[in-house]
C-alpha cells in the first residue's frame, strides 16, 4: 500500500503547484455544450463536432473566472474535448486567453513516484538506487549528445551517437552489475555483437542498393534520413542485444560459480541453450512494440482510403527494418556471447 499512498500524495501536491508556473493556470469549473453536429469526409468517415463554453477559474494570477469557447471533434485526433475538474495551462495575449495544453504534471509525478516506490519495495535499496541513477544519467547523456550535435555540426552524427551508445551500455551495466568481470564481458559481447550486426546490415543494404527501403519517408527529417535512421537504430538495437548478452553471461557465470570444473564445450552449449530460450521472446517483444507504435498511423491511413502497399511504404517500412536489424543482432549475439564467455571461463577453470 505504501507506493499507492505515496503516488496519491504526489498527485495531491502537484495538483496544487500552480504558483510555480509563469503562465496562467486555470481550473475548469463548468462546461456548456452549445452545439453538436455530425461531420463526414470524402471517405465516409463520420465524426461529431462539439462546441463548448468553458468556465475557467484562474488559480495563480488572480481568482477571476473567464470563459473560453472550444471547438473539438469527438475523436480528438487534432483537438481536445475538456471535462469539469481538469486544469489547463493558458496563453495570454493582453486580456485574451487561449488554452495551451492540459496541466499533466500531477499525473506524471504520480506515475514516476509509483514506479520508483515499487522498485524500492520489491528490490534491494542499493539495486533500486543504482537503477534509478542509471536511468537519470542516461537521460543526461542523451541531452548532452543532442546539444553537442547541434553545436558541432561538422562532426559526424553517427560518430556522436555511436559514442553515446557505448556510454549508454557501459554506464547502465556498471550501475546494474557493478564493475566486475561479468559486467566487462557483458559490455564487450554487446559491443562486438552490435558491431557485427551493423556491418552485416550495411553490407546487405549496399549490395541491394537499399531497394525497397524508403528512408525519405521519415517524419520531421532535418538531415540525411539514412544517417538519422542508423543513429536511432544504433541505440535501440544496442538495448536488445545488451539484454540478450546480459542473460547469457549471467547464466554462464552462475554455472561457473556452481561448478568451476565445467569444460569449454559445456559452457558453449549452455550459452546456446540460454540464447535459444530468450531469442524468441525478445524478438516478439520488439515486434509487438513496433506494432503498438504504428497502429494509430495505420488506422488513420486506412480510414483515409490509402492502400496497404502505400501504408507499408510510409508507416511500416522503417519500423519493420529496425525490428529486423534488432532480431539479427539478437541471433548473432547468442553464438558470439556463448563462445567468448565459454572461452574465458574455461581458462579460469584451468587456474582453479
Amino acid at each position: 500500500m505504501i507506493p499507492i499512498i505515496l503516488a496519491t500524495l504526489a498527485f495531491a501536491i502537484f495538483s496544487n503547484d500552480q504558483f510555480l508556473y509563469s503562465e496562467p493556470v486555470g481550473l475548469i469549473t463548468a462546461i456548456k455544450t452549445t452545439s453538436i453536429s455530425t461531420v463526414k469526409d470524402e471517405f465516409n468517415n463520420y465524426d461529431k463536432s462539439i462546441t463548448q463554453i468553458l468556465n475557467i477559474k484562474l488559480l495563480n494570477k488572480s481568482q477571476k473566472t473567464i470563459q473560453i469557447e472550444n471547438t473539438a471533434t469527438l475523436s480528438q485526433t487534432d483537438s481536445q474535448v475538456y471535462q469539469i475538474g481538469q486544469q489547463v495551462i493558458l496563453n495570454q495575449n493582453k486580456h485574451h486567453f487561449q488554452i495551451g495544453s492540459l496541466k499533466r504534471d500531477a499525473v506524471l509525478a504520480a506515475i514516476i513516484v509509483l514506479i520508483v516506490s515499487f522498485l524500492i519495495t520489491f528490490m534491494r535499496w542499493r539495486a533500486s538506487f543504482y537503477l534509478i541513477l542509471s536511468i537519470i544519467l542516461s537521460i543526461i547523456y542523451f541531452i548532452i549528445a543532442i546539444r553537442f550535435n547541434l553545436e558541432f555540426t561538422d562532426i559526424s552524427s553517427l560518430l556522436i551517437y555511436g559514442t553515446l551508445a557505448l556510454i549508454f551500455s557501459f554506464s547502465a551495466l556498471s550501475f546494474v552489475l557493478g564493475l566486475n568481470r561479468q559486467m566487462i564481458f557483458t559490455f564487450l559481447t554487446t559491443i562486438i555483437s552490435t558491431t557485427f550486426t551493423f556491418l552485416l546490415v550495411i553490407i546487405l543494404l549496399s549490395m541491394t542498393h537499399s531497394i525497397g527501403i524508403n528512408f525519405e519517408y521519415m517524419e520531421f527529417v532535418t538531415k540525411n534520413p539514412q544517417t538519422l535512421f542508423f543513429m536511432g537504430a544504433s541505440i535501440s538495437v544496442l538495448g536488445a542485444i545488451m539484454d540478450c548478452c546480459g542473460d547469457i553471461v549471467a547464466g554462464l557465470f552462475a554455472l561457473f560459480r556452481q561448478n568451476p570444473k565445467t569444460n569449454q564445450k559445456s559452457y558453449f552449449h549452455s550459452g546456446i541453450n540460454i540464447g535459444q530460450e530468450i531469442t524468441g521472446t525478445l524478438t516478439n517483444v520488439l515486434f509487438m512494440i513496433f506494432i503498438a507504435g504504428t497502429l494509430p498511423m495505420t488506422f488513420l491511413l486506412l480510414r483515409n482510403g490509402n492502400s496497404w502497399s502505400y501504408i507499408f511504404s510510409v508507416a511500416l517500412n522503417l519500423g519493420l527494418l529496425q525490428t529486423l536489424i534488432s532480431a539479427i543482432g539478437i541471433i548473432l549475439s547468442v553464438p558470439i556471447t556463448a563462445w567468448l564467455t565459454a572461452f574465458f571461463l574455461s581458462r579460469q577453470r584451468e587456474k582453479v
